[in-house]
């Protein structure tokens, strides 16, 4: 073993590194400590100024509130004076009302619910809670839910006269102007507000808010739902502050991120106002100090380390110099081939061990130590043991040399090639001077020529193949071994004769012999016989020499390898099929099913190659699947590429199949024809799958547009009448029961005048507009239909109450009411529906249609403008 080296200068090394340690570690402590300090002092600093942004949003929220609280009250005052609530004067009242104010509809009534607004007379439920509310004489503001649209703002006031309350009057606001009063740019416009109640419902949030509490919801509930509180405050200390109407702080987090909100009562209702920062903000602050109080600790740290360097540096280079010489020692022992050991003759204990050793053993010199004391003999083979320690304790002087086996650290048991002498030194000592090379591969190499005339031997006596030997010197044949001839002997002729051997054969067969007369070490040729049945052989001759090193015989094999052959033909008109193919075909590959792996792959006729040839092919298709094929088509294009369904076709009798499916090419998916070929290997045998990919984008994009054209109305571009009765056959066969179905049957009020006055050209473009605004109120699984001239149809599917459908229509009548033209002449139009409902109504669409045209016409004579329920006229 090599000697453990020590130096005076190994105290004061490790000294300095402990020294660096120690420093990195105050100064990183230190680093740490001043940037807890420093985001807790910001901290206060962003709250503050937070708390004060919180009562700044109170006050323009309240003062904006109050304010139309007090509008509002000063118009009641006004319509006290007003005979008739629902006359002309106040309507005029009214609209002036409204073009002084934000409020964007105005509204007056009388205690019995009856009222008017800016279009016309409307009514109010004496139920609900403000009307009482302001029958009971307050003023107030109440937050309106809007399920299908924005939620607004009421705000109301009793109108009095002589002391009684003979009306009020109302004026709601767009809560989208209440986000406006509430958006103010803080916190470089990260910071946002939210309005809650005291129970946690949602009233409103600042315009540029990407929070987790949506407009429409508990915001109590969502925010608990995602939120996680912080610094230890809770979700019931935050409903206890919503609740109880105190101000204050909470901390949580959100998807990982850390936010401060400040709580205070907005003084309206019981609404809460709810101002929120990200601690994003005060990280911003903290970075630019904390990364230059970094940098000054690393200038301190690096200035430190230099100099602990410079120091090292001079222990160092001592150091290497005293090493030097036995470093050139050990050196020269570590390259010289094989092992070097020196041992004790007494316990066999090494005294140097050399690289090569090492890596002959795979060993390291600790191992040797902990595991063998260092004694030679641990790592011989144990059956080899004795004889080596007795060899070992006879050696003397002169050399010894012998063979054993080793155990590596791997297991593996090697061959050595022992040589080895006895030297006394000079304190003396004696002790043995052992080389060792590893002679495993001659060992396994006689091993294997042992085996193999085993082999030949047992393989002689159960071939199928004839085993001949052609003698130069009589020109005749004998029969060692194997099937194939009755002749134990004969001539060359002969024996061509009895197999049937055609003319071009003879040649060939004679010029192979030719070769072989002059010297060659072996040939072979390829022979077809033509008796009765076309029949291929191989033949492989192989020459033996005499002492002079001139062939006196040869040594032949006949193996029918008809087989073999007829698959190198099928073999060969698959290659010039695939040639052909590669022209017209955007991608191709070959695989071998049997041993699963790629072996070649083409795109746009250009071979690409095959990276990690040894990589499962599967795993490489299923890759390629899972990243190309369209989701819709992955799970079919998996069952066509698997390895068992081609196995399977070809044991079946198939040797093509293919497949349609959807695949990127670039950055778009286009239609791809697949067609696999499967072929077995004529000279190995195994299966392979000629792969090819055919581009049929265009095809399909013609079919698809040819179905296209015949589904839809040319002008409007909207689904014909037998598109409409295929599709409704589709859901009446698939449905699950879940729901209702609508059938609308629509016909245009005064199109005719549009037509006969604007022209059809005008009339075509109407037409094209109201298909625009079918299909925008529909969803897209509803089918919209043009049965022909201003008559359209619509199907809406899965209903959940009729009174969606009588929404539906009243939104039908409404955007066709809307439509607007360019033409200075257009007076407008409008649409006359009639609804039949499924199962209510019918199952079929004739039933259906039938019914709905019912109501069309009812819907007609009741003034147009309108929609009818079947039934319901």
């Amino acid at each position: 073993m090599r000697a453990v080296r020590t130096f005076r200068g190994r105290n004061v090394y490790v000294l300095c590194l402990l020294g660096i340690f120690a420093l990195s570690v105050l100064v990183a402590l230190s680093f740490l400590e001043f940037r807890s300090e420093n985001r807790e002092r910001i901290q206060a600093v962003n709250n503050a100024y937070l708390e004060e942004i919180a009562r700044q949003s109170n006050l323009r929220i309240s003062i904006r509130m109050n304010a139309a609280i007090a509008y509002t009250a000063m118009f009641a005052e006004l319509f006290s004076s007003v005979e008739r609530l629902t006359g002309p004067d106040a309507a005029a009242l009214l609209q002036n009302m409204a073009g002084h104010y934000d409020f964007h509809d105005v509204r007056v009534f009388t205690p019995d619910g009856k009222g008017r607004d800016l279009e016309g007379s409307v009514r109010v439920e004496p139920g609900e809670p403000w009307f009482q509310d302001v029958l009971r004489g307050n003023h107030d503001v109440r937050f309106i839910r809007n399920g299908h649209g924005p939620d607004n703002l009421l705000f109301y006031s009793p109108i009095i006269r002589d002391g009684e309350i003979v009306g009020a009057v109302a004026g709601v606001y767009d809560m989208s102007i209440l986000s406006r009063i509430m958006d103010m740019s803080y916190f470089h416009e990260r910071g946002y507000s939210n309005i809650l109640t005291s129970s946690g419902e949602s009233v409103t949030t600042s315009r540029h808010t990407s929070n987790i509490i949506g407009g429409s919801e508990n915001g109590l509930e969502a925010f608990e739902a995602n939120a996680v509180m912080l610094d230890g405050y809770t979700f019931e200390g935050h409903r206890t502050m919503l609740r109880d109407g105190t101000s204050g702080f909470i901390r949580f987090s959100v998807g990982g991120y850390g936010r401060t909100a400040y709580i205070t009562p907005l003084g309206i209702n019981d609404w809460r106002l709810v101002t929120i920062v990200p601690d994003a903000v005060t990280e911003d602050i903290c970075d630019p100090i904390n990364r230059g109080a970094l940098s000054f600790s690393i200038k301190l740290f690096l200035a430190f380390v230099m100099s602990a360097m410079l120091i090292s540096f001079i222990i160092f280079r001592t150091r290497r110099e005293v090493e030097g010489v036995n470093q050139e020692r050990d050196s020269m022992a570590d390259i010289s081939p094989g092992g070097i050991v020196k041992c004790t003759r007494d316990d066999f204990r090494m005294l140097y061990i050399n690289q090569g050793c090492l890596e002959l053993a795979g060993y390291s010199r600790e191992e040797l130590e902990d595991r063998f004391q260092n004694v030679f003999l641990g790592v011989v083979y144990p059956e080899d043991r004795d004889r080596l320690t007795a060899l070992m304790r006879e050696c003397g002087s002169e050399p010894l040399q012998c063979e054993y086996r080793i155990v590596t650290r791997s297991g593996e048991v090697r061959w050595i090639l022992h040589r080895m002498r006895l030297a006394v030194e000079q304190r003396g000592a004696a002790c043995l001077y052992c080389s060792m090379t590893d002679i495993t591969d001659a060992k396994e190499a006689e091993l294997k020529l042992r085996m193999s005339n085993e082999r030949f031997l047992i393989a002689i006596s159960h071939t199928d193949d004839m085993l001949f030997e052609y003698v130069y010197a009589t020109g005749r044949i004998m029969r060692i071994a194997g099937k194939g001839a009755s002749l134990t002997e004969a001539s060359l002729h002969e024996a061509m004769d009895e197999i049937g051997m055609d003319e071009e054969s003879r040649k060939a067969m004679e010029g192979v012999l030719e070769t072989l007369r002059s010297g060659e070490a072996s040939a072979s040729v390829v022979m077809r016989s033509g008796n009765g049945c076309s029949r291929w052989f191989r033949v492989t001759l192989t020459n033996l020499f005499d002492d002079e090193g001139r062939p006196y015989s040869a040594l032949g094999t006949q193996e029918d390898i008809t087989e073999l052959k007829e698959a190198e033909l099928r073999f060969a008109r698959e290659e010039r099929y695939r040639e052909a193919m590669l022209s017209k075909t955007i991608a191709s590959y070959t695989v071998n099913l049997t041993r699963d792996r790629l072996l070649s792959r083409y795109a746009d006729g250009e071979e690409l190659g095959v990276e990690e040839p040894d990589a499962s092919a599967a795993a490489r298709f299923r890759k390629a699947v899972e990243v190309s094929v369209h989701p819709e088509d992955q799970q079919g294009v998996l069952r066509f590429y698997a390895t068992e369904s081609l196995l399977q076709l070809y044991a079946a009798g198939q040797g093509e199949t293919s497949l349609e499916y959807r695949t990127l090419r670039g950055d778009t998916f286009i239609w791809v024809s697949a067609s696999i070929n499967l072929l077995k290997d004529p000279a190995s045998g195994d299966l392979l799958a000629f792969g090819y990919l055919t581009d049929i984008t265009e095809r399909r994009q013609r079919e698809a547009e040819l179905v296209y054209k015949s589904e839809r109305d040319f002008l409007t571009k909207l689904y014909n009448r037998s598109a409409v009765e295929k599709r409704f056959s589709e859901y009446a066969a698939s449905a699950s029961g879940d729901g209702l179905l609508a059938f609308f049957s629509m016909d245009l009020d005064g199109f005719k005048n549009v037509n006969d006055t604007l022209g059809h050209l005008e009339g075509d473009t109407l037409l094209q507009l109201v298909a625009r605004e079918l299909e925008s109120c529909f969803r897209v699984d509803d089918i919209v239909g043009r049965l022909g001239g201003d008559e359209f149809i619509a199907l809406m599917y899965g209903v959940s109450t009729r009174e969606i459908i009588e929404r539906k229509a009243e939104e039908l009548c409404a955007r066709i009411r809307s439509i607007r033209m360019a033409h200075p002449r257009y007076s407008g139009v409008s649409v006359s529906i009639g609804v039949a409902i499924a199962p209510e109504h019918g199952d079929s669409f004739e039933e259906l249609y039938a019914k709905a045209d019912v109501a069309l016409y009812h819907a007609k004579q009741g003034g147009r403008d309108r929609f009818v329920i079947y039934g319901g006229e």
